[in-house]
Parts: C-alpha cells; structure tokens; sequence
C-alpha cells in the first residue's frame, strides 16, 4: 500500500493508506513539532524551573518502541535502506534474541522495569536513549515503519488540546490495530500448538502477582533463555526473520476493510470515535459558553505571560491585556463576553482567537445556567 493523497501527514505509509480509508480528507500537519530541528531543545530560550527543555542528545527519544512482528518485517524488507538507517540496529536486537517474540521484537524486561520506575527522565536521560536513534541528525532510524506511539506522539500541536485528543485517538485506534494483527499473523503462520501455549498462557496458579520474580538472571545480565526462546518460536525456531518478513507481506497486503473484520467490534468502536475527533480536529466551531479553565501561570512578564494549561510541554503566550480580560469569560453566551471584553477593555477577539485559547483549554466549555424554577 502507498501513502494516499488524501492524508497530508507524517504518518508511516502504511498507516497513512488506512487512515486515508478512514478519516474523509487531510490531516493537518503539525507545523510547531519539529524533529528535524527539536522545538523542545530550544536552550537559548529564557528558562524557568517551571520550563521543560530536552537534552539535545536524546530530544523525545527517550523511549524504546515495541515493534509488531509486521512492522518488524517491513522494516527487514524494505528496499531503499536509506529510509531504515537504524535497521542494523533491529538485525543485532534479532540475531541477540533478547525480547525478541513472534508478537514482534519488544522492550526487554529490564529496560521496562527501569522506564517504569524512573521519574523525571523523559527527554533528557541518555541511559534510556532508544537505540533505533540515529546520532548524526538526531533523528529515527526507522522512521518509515515506525509503531502507532512514535508515529502520533507530538510535545507540540497547532491546536493544543483538540490535537492532542485527535492524535490520542489516533494512537489507541493503530494500538488496536498492532495487537490483532500481531495475533492474526501468528495464527497464519502457525508456529504450532506448543509455542501457542507458551504465547497465550493460562494462569493456573494461585501465587500473588507481587511475589513473582520481576527478572532473572538471564534477563539482568541481557541473556535469553535458550529453552523457552525454542519453546516460544516452535517451528519458527531459527528462522525468526523469514516469519517477521512474512508477516510484513501478508499484513502489507490488508485493506482496512479487512483490518476492521480481523480487528472486530473494539476496533470498529475505535474507528468511530476517531472519525468523531476528526470532525473536531477541523472544525472551526466556538463552544457556545466559556469560562477560565484551570491554567497555571510558569512565567510572567511586562507585556506577555507564560501559562501551562493542557500539557507542560506546549505552553502558550498570552498578551497581560488578554490575561487581564479572561474573567469575562464566566459562562455566559461567548458572543456576549466577546463583546463585553470589547466594550470595557477596548480589545477585539477575533473568532481565531477565542478559539485558540479554547483549544488549549485556556477557556473551558461552560455549561448553561439552569432554568430557573416557576
């Protein structure tokens, strides 16, 4: 499949051609997020403690992504290795074995023990540096193929909080997608009965889950486990990049129609409220009441203030006027506000403006007051 015209985004081509089935026309870019020159390392900016800055060494990838066994195949397959340079990188993680499964190759135990446990490490931690990031460049090494958190994670968006539930969306409906068709290319091609017990395990014990061991040996000291990495592969056992190959073609070659069939009733409620956060996503709709969300000034100035309203890695600057006037705001009709404000404060708000400040939930929707009783 190719990326479709229809879809103006940085999406992997795979996901873009499925997306293209889904959503009715474009998806805006995301213009204020850029990994080629990192919006987030922007270290001659003034700083605060309260201002998040990555370290340029790491930028946001700061994460190891859990590949799909396809996603995995198209990465071995594909045919311009320019578009992978961090393929070398995958091939050494496969001939390793660590955390390498039919589900397709995933964080090892140790490295999610220590994501999970870290504070403060996101976009500054060198030790937690996923290693598919390519150093000259700073950027990732398998861009092209890359899983549904990569592809829909933005520290920045054009339009604050309504792009970040649409890309949220987005990344739970490809995170539906990943895990059955995972599953499905597992059954397609049949690793036999023995490693399907080993995959799909019931829990016949009565043993807390507290007291099992979080790691052994082997997985401290980044050995597999020869015994149980045969007995999970089965007939696959050494032949571990034909099956992701595989894999790569027989889901390369799926309509989104038969995503949705292999995917069933949770996919296609998935689908349905992304094509739902996709009409917000472009809607230029003001909501008919606002009031003053639950913003935290970071830093003030003369003439601006630096205020964290939905994410603290996407503040906004606002004008002290603008600040000054936002108690207008208090639920009663936005037309009437707007007007208020323009009366008493001599400001005029363009509808542009009051619809930025509403997406990045600096203004709230409010709810109509109650009738009053007879």
């Amino acid at each position: 499949m190719t990326d479709p015209p229809g879809i103006k985004s940085s999406l992997p081509p795979l996901y873009a051609g499925w997306l293209g089935e889904v959503l009715p026309g474009d998806i805006p870019a995301e213009t204020k997020a850029t990994c080629e020159n990192c919006a987030m390392c922007e270290q001659a900016a003034p700083k605060t403690p309260q201002v998040i800055f990555f370290n340029p060494k790491t930028k946001c990838c700061t994460y190891l992504p859990e590949l799909a066994n396809y996603l995995v195949g198209r990465i071995l397959l594909e045919p311009d290795t320019s578009t992978v340079p961090g393929r070398d990188k995958l091939e050494e993680r496969i001939v390793k074995g660590i955390a390498v499964t039919p589900f397709g190759v995933v964080k090892p135990a140790l490295y999610d023990l220590m994501y999970s446990q870290a504070t403060d490490f996101f976009g500054k931690s060198e030790a937690m540096l996923c290693p598919y990031y390519i150093e000259e460049g700073g950027l990732c090494g398998v861009w092209k193929h890359r899983n549904s958190i990569c592809a829909t994670w933005y520290c920045k968006h054009n339009r604050g909080a309504t792009g970040f539930i649409f890309w949220r969306t987005v990344q739970k409906l490809l995170g539906l997608v990943e895990r059955n068709l995972a599953v499905w290319s597992i059954l397609q091609l049949d690793l036999g009965p023995t490693a399907l017990k080993r995959l799909f395990p019931l829990d016949l014990t009565s043993q807390p889950a507290s007291t099992r061991p979080l790691l052994d040996a082997n997985q401290l000291d980044g050995l597999k486990d020869e015994a149980d990495y045969r007995r999970m592969w089965g007939k696959w056992y050494g032949r571990e990049r034909e099956f992701y190959q595989t894999a790569g073609h027989l889901v390369s070659r799926l309509s989104w129609r038969q995503v949705l069939e292999i995917g069933g009733a949770d996919l296609q409620a998935m689908t349905t409220l992304t094509q739902e956060a996709y009409k917000t996503l472009v809607s230029e709709e003001i909501p008919p009441r606002l009031q003053a969300g639950p913003f935290r000034i970071i830093r003030t100035g003369s003439e601006r203030h630096l205020v964290e309203a939905y994410s603290s890695y996407d503040p906004l600057s606002i004008p002290r006027p603008l600040m000054e006037a936002l108690d207008y705001f208090d639920g009663r009709p936005t037309a009437e506000a707007v007007q208020a404000i323009y009366d008493e404060k001599d400001l005029n708000l363009t509808s542009s403006l009051v619809q930025k400040l509403a997406d990045f939930q600096v203004l709230t929707p409010a709810s109509p007051p109650e009738a009053e009783a007879d």
